[in-house]
């Protein structure tokens, strides 16, 4: 009996390492349209993922169902340019510009869907991201001035967000309970965290940093960037949970900048870098710490010379974001799909087998 537990163990250690492995290969699919000269992916949920793809010097709002030729153009009647910047459940969200104006819309996967969310007392908003139960960007008063903003689907619905002591505050994420963002006091970033109102705001911008911006956050972990003594001056990819002082730098090893822009589950994406002149952005995931960074650009064609990631599925683990193409000179729409690698299925198997065999023959 002691053996046969004993081999149960090693089976399920070895069952782990290989699946461990295999998370890190990707099938890559780049989703650019035809007819189109550039595309970008922000919203990715379930079989669905969305951006923007420009055609005729005007971005339009994107769907897309896991290949280029599965391609909708979702741009509202009467808009000139449209974006999608974050997605959930069947519904996507950012914003279109109708009349020189741009509002914040809310889409369910068709043009005709898209709803108006601009607030009352606002001349311009903007969609930036969203939960299957409420949706966060930014929106300009009457004065001017830019205040992050939350809705739960209408309009009516919007709650400003912006904290006293800030000149101008964002939203770029929300969990559904919690909103993530940043704001400018003193002509300095500091990234936010909110709980839903103005007042819940918690300043995650500690000690050792000038600046610090939040994009993402899901499972009680927040993401973003920033820079101070703590970084050695450079801009490095954060991660908090709920706390400044609970900080962690995930600059990946061989990157001198890098960024965090999208979580779900216990996974961060975004892109790392190392000229700050010429911006060799390289995508990446992280689980949590720098040493656990995977260059997803190392994946792509050797034509794409720079990529970024912008946002993960929870549910399938794709990846969606953006690769430029330097042979046609164009930024193009990516997924990267984890796939199991063939030789560790194989590998797995024959030594079950093997394990199994000399157990009937004890």
């Amino acid at each position: 009996m002691k053996n046969i537990i004993h081999r149960f163990f090693v089976i399920s250690s070895l069952a782990g390492a290989f699946a461990a492995q295999a998370q890190a290969q990707y099938a890559i699919t780049i989703l650019q349209p035809g007819g189109y000269t550039a595309s970008e992916g922000h919203g990715i949920s379930g079989s669905t993922q969305s951006g923007w793809g420009t055609v005729a010097g005007n971005s339009h709002a994107t769907i897309w169902s896991g290949s280029a030729a599965s391609f909708v153009d979702i741009n509202p009647s009467g808009a000139t340019q449209s974006f999608i910047w974050g997605a959930a459940g069947n519904q996507q969200f950012g914003y279109a510009t109708v009349s020189g104006v741009d509002h914040a819309r809310l889409w369910s996967g068709t043009a005709a869907s898209a709803i108006d969310l601009n607030p009352s007392g606002f001349t311009a908003s903007y969609g930036r991201g969203m939960s299957t139960t409420n949706q966060v960007g930014e929106g300009v008063n009457q004065f001017g001035q830019t205040h992050a903003l939350l809705w739960s689907g209408t309009a009516a619905s919007a709650v400003d967000l912006h904290p006293g002591g800030f000149t101008t505050s964002k939203a770029f994420a929300t969990s559904g309970s919690q909103q993530l963002g940043y704001g400018l006091t003193g002509g300095l970033g500091h990234a936010l965290l909110w709980s839903g109102t103005a007042a819940s705001v918690v300043d995650l911008n500690g000690s050792g940093f000038t600046e610090t911006y939040g994009a993402g956050l899901a499972n009680g972990k927040e993401v973003g960037t920033g820079y101070g003594v703590a970084t050695g001056g450079r801009n490095h990819a954060l991660i908090w949970t709920g706390t400044a002082a609970s900080v962690v730098d995930l600059n990946p090893s061989g990157f001198l900048f890098s960024q965090a822009w999208g979580a779900s589950g216990n996974s961060q994406v975004g892109w790392a870098w190392n000229n700050s002149t010429t911006f060799d952005f390289h995508a990446m995931l992280w689980t949590g710490t720098a040493g656990s960074a995977v260059n997803l650009h190392a994946l792509l064609p050797s034509n794409y010379s720079t990529s970024m990631a912008f946002a993960i599925d929870s549910s399938t683990g794709n990846i969606l974001g953006l690769a430029h193409n330097s042979t046609l000179n164009r930024d193009e729409a990516v997924m990267w799909s984890p796939v199991p690698e063939p030789s560790s299925v194989v590998a797995l198997g024959v030594l079950s087998v093997g394990i199994l065999r000399r157990r009937r023959r004890t």
